[in-house]
């Protein structure tokens, strides 16, 4: 099958979004390069064009169908529609990094949310700056 994206539409993107916001990623189809931003989340953009095709056509593409990253015709037609396409942050690499990392995935997303947000509330009730004497740092 030749892969065209003449007729999809951003409708059709976005209802693939919101069908990945309602559903989630689907094994197999998490990004490995690049995100899609839409309403400050992220989404990775081949599964997004895939599903917009289904809108579009009837059919899914698989991901073997079509390339993605920069400069393809998926990526074009993204920012055509003023999609934003960024590079997925590398990976935590040291030690710290990579334990501040598992905490979060032990505590959950909810209560690391709640917890960086009474934290800043703290921070700046309290007007903690950077060189506040009040606070120290340790490894």
């Amino acid at each position: 099958m030749a892969f065209s994206t003449d007729k999809i539409t951003k409708k059709h993107i976005l209802k693939a979004i919101s069908e990945i916001d309602l559903d989630g990623v689907r094994t197999g189809r998490h990004s490995s390069t690049y995100n899609l931003v839409y309403n400050n989340k992220r989404h990775p953009p081949k599964y997004v064009l895939s599903l917009a095709n289904k809108y579009a056509t009837g059919t899914e593409l698989r991901p073997d169908e079509f390339q993605g990253g920069q400069d393809t015709e998926a990526f074009k037609l993204f920012q055509e529609f003023g999609f934003e396409i960024i590079p997925k942050a590398k990976a935590a690499e040291s030690k710290e990094e990579k334990q501040f990392v598992e905490l979060l995935r032990k505590i959950g997303k909810e209560s690391a949310i709640n917890f960086f947000s009474l934290a800043f509330d703290l921070i700046t009730k309290l007007k903690i700056g950077l060189d506040d004497q009040r606070i120290t740092y340790g490894m």
